[in-house]
């Protein structure tokens, strides 16, 4: 094999390396956005789950110790409940999920005890 040969051969693997390394490369940024969407797609399933699990647990406390008190009274501890609870874990949600998951409990407690739940107040635009 002469000097020029050889030289050319030298391009040829060093072009084919670069080639693959870019290939591998663009493999592992792709593997890495696709894991991140993975791991934040399942985050926000799991906290969803955590947020309507701590709902009916807050719900159930209220109702329990807080039993002479009307339905605002008993929401409100609820929400203190549920909002001392994330702060310990180092969550923050928005209220406006903490009231979903107490009223979704509140909702499946009526269902499942047959008493139905009251229409709430609507305006009639006349």
């Amino acid at each position: 094999m002469d000097q020029g040969t050889f030289g050319l051969l030298q391009q040829a693997v060093s072009m084919l390396l670069q080639i693959v390394l870019l290939a591998v490369v663009a493999g592992l940024v792709w593997l890495r956005n696709e894991l991140k969407n993975y791991i934040a797609a399942n985050t926000t399933i799991r906290e969803r789950e955590l947020i309507a699990d701590l709902g009916k647990a807050a719900f159930s406390y209220a109702e329990t110790v807080y039993s002479g008190l009307d339905g605002p009274g008993k929401l409100n501890e609820a929400t203190k409940y549920m909002l001392d609870v994330l702060e310990g874990m180092g969550k923050e949600v928005p209220m406006k999920d903490i009231r979903a998951a107490i009223e979704t409990a509140w909702l499946e407690d009526r269902r499942r005890s047959g008493v139905p739940a009251k229409k709430p107040n609507t305006y009639e635009v006349r």
